[in-house]
């Protein structure tokens, strides 16, 4: 059984030394990289841009809700303000890592 195992592994770790040859890549590896960060400068302008939709939706949602005599706002309104400022410093973020 020893020899068996032994001959089985012998020969498995043979199959897998001639299989490392076969795999391309690096070119391949550079081009998809590069496609990669040409995207980023694009995410970045879409963040602002969803930045600024979310302010303009949070601000028309607390003024109808203000007008139809919601007497508690803190927490609408921080919770806009905030998600409209962190798209904002996600968009400069991204700018600044991928450029």
């Amino acid at each position: 059984m020893n020899k068996f195992l032994l001959c089985l592994s012998t020969l498995l770790l043979l199959v897998m030394c001639f299989s490392v040859y076969g795999q391309p890549g690096i070119s391949e590896m550079n081009k998809a990289g590069g496609t990669i960060k040409s995207w980023y400068p694009n995410f970045s302008d879409f963040s602002l841009i969803l930045a600024a939709c979310f302010g303009l939706v949070g601000g028309l949602r607390i003024y109808q809700d203000w007008q139809h005599g919601k007497k508690d706002m803190d927490r609408p309104i921080s919770r806009w303000v905030l998600a409209a400022i962190f798209m904002s410093l996600l968009g400069g973020f991204m700018k600044v890592m991928f450029l």
